[in-house]
């Protein structure tokens, strides 16, 4: 698969997660499972031949971009922080209990719809 087509298919998951979980409505588990899925994402983009400056410009800005077309600036940019955060790892699992120890973002999420 050539590296385009990758990074396509990537903004395309990560906007679909996004999607989803403003779908499901203000639910913790639905934050947990988007916080899981974004990381998931993030820890195969990690096996993409890319620096961090590609990674920015090449799929972070176009998530951005797609999150604020879709949902406008005000919603587009919540969305995008709570999607920036799971990717950098706001939450992950720390020690021997995951699901005791992943923290969700900060309560904005009632303010999505």
């Amino acid at each position: 698969m050539s590296d385009e087509r990758l990074i396509l298919e990537t903004i395309a998951r990560c906007v679909a997660i996004m999607v989803s979980y403003y779908n499901s409505g203000p639910k913790q588990q639905a934050t947990r499972d988007m916080i899981a899925d974004v990381q998931a994402v993030a820890e195969e983009v990690k096996r993409f031949a890319l620096g961090l400056n590609d990674i920015v410009e090449r799929i972070l800005h176009p998530v951005e971009a797609e999150l604020f077309l879709r949902y406008g600036h005000e919603l587009g940019s919540r969305m995008n922080s709570l999607f920036l955060m799971a990717f950098e790892g706001y939450g992950a699992p720390r020690g021997k209990n995951p699901e005791a120890s992943v923290k969700t973002p900060p309560p904005v999420r009632s303010a999505l719809r």
